[in-house]
């Protein structure tokens, strides 16, 4: 695969603001208390007391009003809210602020489609290169102008257990990304039963930091799993070229012990703010890892749960990710990866992902849809004109062609992190 460029809330309870209470005494004239009456016996009344500040007035007793020596007018005292006023003082609860609660996930979602339509029906076929089927194409722009097409390519007549054994890859060249022609050789042959790469296979290729030509393409090979049977294995495997058709092997791969087998396969190398990042299929989920040298690399995050075969392009600002996925975006038992959609997601920087998702749709000349089957292997490549192209192989690796989107590509999601 490759580029052009080194392509809340809780709750607060608030305060609820009192009125100031105020508790005052009518002062009385200074002179003698009147003496009783001697024809009638008064009623005893109480004697006011003076009363300390509370948070309500306390009553008096009713009776005959009994004049009382002056008395000063307390000093209001500010009260802190209550919930009922009592002759005592009660505690009111201190206001609890609720800690904010996490918003849910944003969950992906396909949220429309974008048309694209057959631009190159016919870039070449299995037939015409000899081969019994071609697959995961992957391509770069030369530092001449010229465009190279890496693909997988089985000889004819190999099947069942023997087919590992003579697949390697091949290339073809063009100087306007429309016609192409096969070059003789191959570039990077198959090891050996017991290498790692006894099948050369799904190349990405990319312009590295320091000039050259990397390629990064699955190697497979018969191992032994955990349980002690023999299954086939699969790691990404490194190569290096000076000019993009002679390779050397670099005896360096990568493989992810988080994964049943430690898989990984199907890599998409790019190279993003002076970093290597790799995007590369999992166990159907596509995984991210970076690397400053481009040959130690770091395990990030699943960014993909569900789908494989990716490829990333920087267009028109926007970095845009191409990658077979479940309709529903995730994986019943036992699939049929075949059959899943051609998605595209949007990206501000290659590695933050919106959780919009895109189908893409793909029409032939004649207006007929281009059956999901038939688009595999998608890879993403800008041409001279700045335009975009996907390359991909129809289903069983009988050809390949090319796709260009009809019209403008959506932009940036609102729930895209940090938008």
């Amino acid at each position: 695969m490759l580029l052009l460029v080194a392509c809340g809330g809780g709750t607060q309870i608030a305060d609820t603001p009192s009125p100031e209470a105020k508790v005052e005494v009518e002062p009385s004239p200074t002179k003698e208390s009147p003496k009783p009456q001697p024809t009638k016996q008064p009623t005893p009344t109480a004697t006011p007391t003076k009363v300390p500040p509370t948070a309500a007035p306390i009553p008096l007793p009713t009776g005959t009003s009994t004049p009382v020596p002056p008395t000063s007018t307390a000093t209001p005292t500010e009260v802190p809210p209550t919930a009922t006023p009592s002759l005592k003082s009660i505690p009111t609860a201190v206001p609890t602020q609720v800690p904010p609660t996490a918003a849910p996930a944003p969950t992906p979602t396909i949220v429309g489609t974008v048309k694209f339509q057959v631009d190159v029906q016919e870039v070449t076929t299995a037939s015409q290169l000899g081969m019994g089927s071609v697959v995961g194409p992957s391509l770069i722009r030369l530092k001449d102008g010229r465009y190279r097409l890496y693909l997988q390519a089985r000889e004819i007549g190999l099947q069942g257990k023997e087919q590992r054994e003579e697949i390697d890859i091949i290339s073809l060249i063009s100087t306007d990304g429309i016609q192409w022609d096969a070059e003789q050789g191959i570039r990077i042959q198959h090891g050996s039963p017991t290498d790692v790469d006894s099948e050369a296979g799904e190349p990405g290729v990319y312009l590295g930091l320091d000039n050259r030509y990397y390629m990064a393409y699955t190697g497979r090979y018969m191992g032994v799993n955990k349980r002690g049977d023999s299954q086939k294995m699969h790691r990404v495997v490194f190569a290096v070229s000076d000019d993009g058709l002679n390779w050397a092997k670099l005896n360096q791969y990568y493989a992810d012990p988080q994964n049943i087998n430690d898989f990984a396969s199907s890599a998409d190398v790019n190279v993003v703010n002076g970093r290597y990042v790799i995007y590369y299929t999992g166990q159907r989920n596509i995984i991210r890892a970076t690397s400053q040298d481009g040959l130690t690399w770091v395990r990030q995050e699943v960014t993909f749960s569900a789908g494989h075969d990716s490829t990333m392009v920087k267009y028109d600002g926007t970095y845009y990710m191409f990658a077979k996925m479940p309709e529903a975006l995730a994986y019943a038992r036992n699939p049929d990866t075949r059959l899943d959609l051609l998605v595209m997601a949007i990206s501000r920087d290659g590695v933050n992902w919106s959780n919009n998702y895109y189908q893409v749709v793909v029409e032939n000349a004649d207006g007929s849809e281009v059956t999901a089957e038939n688009l595999q292997d998608p890879s993403a490549i800008l041409v001279l004109d700045g335009s975009l192209r996907i390359f991909l192989n129809n289903d069983r690796g009988e050809g390949i062609y090319s796709i260009k989107p009809v019209s403008t590509l959506p932009k940036l999601a609102p729930d895209l992190v940090g938008d």
